[in-house]
């Protein structure tokens, strides 16, 4: 009975700390316009926030981000800022992670893909940025990979030249 009461003690002493470390490191909340801009390098400040969507939680952080911006009034500081991004259309994996696919082997349907959950449309004029935030990346703007792991950890930013739209997207699972 005494080991049991001091291996709950050491226990509760161990997630104390760990919650003080957390409250203690816990950075403070940026806006989303300044987290965008950290993560994709585009001043966004000119643009209306029209979604902005975090579910990561638990202790892992686990989830998605998603932000839907209208950049109609800042459209040509974006289109400068962009101009190094991949033009479209999405290579296939991300295709696939975005949109689905048939699978023709098995003549089944996998999934609507991230897009139809989120109401993003398929977008034909613009341009694309894929950072790959696996730990086992080799090159963070390669997805050659990205349906080799157990686990997903990316970012997608997706710009539509037709309306002016920003899509930033991660995913972490």
């Amino acid at each position: 009975m005494k080991k049991k009461k001091r291996l709950i003690i050491i226990v509760c002493v161990i997630l104390l700390i760990f919650l003080i470390l957390y409250f203690l490191n816990k950075p403070e909340k940026m806006s989303t316009e300044e987290y965008i801009k950290q993560e994709i390098f585009v001043d966004v400040s000119g643009c209306n926030v029209q979604i902005d969507n975090d579910n990561h939680g638990g202790l892992l952080g686990d989830g998605h981000y998603y932000v839907k911006l209208d950049c109609s009034n800042d459209y040509v500081n974006i289109k400068n800022q962009i101009n190094e991004w991949k033009q479209l259309p999405l290579t296939q994996n991300l295709y696939y992670k975005m949109y689905g696919r048939e699978d023709t082997e098995n003549i089944t349907y996998v999934g609507d893909g991230i897009a139809s959950e989120l109401g993003i449309p398929e977008i034909k004029n613009g341009y694309y940025k894929f950072i790959d935030r696996h730990r086992e990346a080799i090159d963070p703007t390669n997805d050659s990979a990205l349906f080799d792991r157990y686990s997903y950890n990316f970012t997608l930013a997706l710009y539509d030249l037709d309306t002016n739209i920003l899509y930033y997207y991660e995913l972490d699972t």
